[in-house]
């Protein structure tokens, strides 16, 4: 369990040689981004908790919104904190054209890119 510990962000790297892992708690901190890899190390993860986090949906979060999508780990439908148009939808549901960054850029990022300001 992570949780409560101040987390911003989930890097690509946050956690390997963790092949036994299944249940991973990051409910209430502070995540505002997931790196779109971050979790594709965990071979046996069967719940992910990342609800109670500013989460924002925008270009950088393209990768991590796929693998919600395509997986059947249980999540509890993480919701976007940031746009406000997309204040409280679920990340898995919000269209990939809509997860745009202020600069415009909707350009297809890679599901191993990584959290930018």
């Amino acid at each position: 369990m992570l949780r409560n510990n101040h987390l911003s962000y989930v890097a690509n790297d946050s956690f390997t040689d963790l092949n036994s892992l299944q249940i991973l708690s990051l409910n209430d901190n502070k995540i505002r981004c997931v790196a779109g890899g971050a979790f594709n190390n965990l071979p046996a993860l069967t719940t992910l908790n990342v609800v109670s986090n500013p989460l924002s949906c925008n270009c950088h979060s393209r990768g991590f919104s796929e693998w919600l999508q395509r997986t059947s780990v249980v999540t509890g439908n993480p919701r976007c904190h940031s746009p406000s148009r997309l204040k409280d939808v679920p990340l898995q549901d919000v269209e990939p054209g809509d997860l745009i960054c202020e600069d415009g850029m909707t350009t297809r990022m890679s599901s191993n890119s990584v959290c930018l300001n």
